[in-house]
């Protein structure tokens, strides 16, 4: 498997631990498609938003 370094990753990798995140929930009266017309992004896997 290949190592990914960059200049400042350490940087990057404290930033990124220090950024608010929270799990969103499927709303079933926002989503869009159905069974047999998915949404693009499967309800079974949680969206993680970092704000």
């Amino acid at each position: 498997m290949p190592i990914l370094n960059w200049s400042n990753k350490e940087q990057a990798v404290r930033a990124a631990r220090k950024s608010a995140y929270r799990l969103l929930v499927e709303n079933k009266e926002y989503s869009y498609g159905s069974a047999s017309q998915p949404a693009s992004q499967p309800a079974s896997q949680p969206i993680i938003l970092k704000i």
